[in-house]
């Protein structure tokens, strides 16, 4: 974490193994590069870019997107 005043900037490894309604599984990992801000409440994530370095086993088909209401 880099710390500048009242923002900050992070990177976070993940390794995130995922089930399936279905019961199958795959697993995906990388890095999620955050910027953060403090507010009155505490510190908050302002922007997060996630950056996916693998996935293994079956993935699963990408369904459309919801109508925006």
């Amino acid at each position: 974490v880099q710390i500048d005043g009242a923002t900050a900037a992070s990177i976070a490894t993940f390794h995130n193994p995922m089930v399936m309604a279905d019961g199958t599984m795959f697993f995906c990992g990388g890095e999620d590069h955050d910027t953060l801000v403090r507010t009155a409440d505490g510190w908050r994530i302002a922007e997060r870019i996630e950056k996916t370095a693998y996935s293994t086993g079956p993935m699963p088909a990408t369904q459309p997107a919801p109508p925006a209401s």
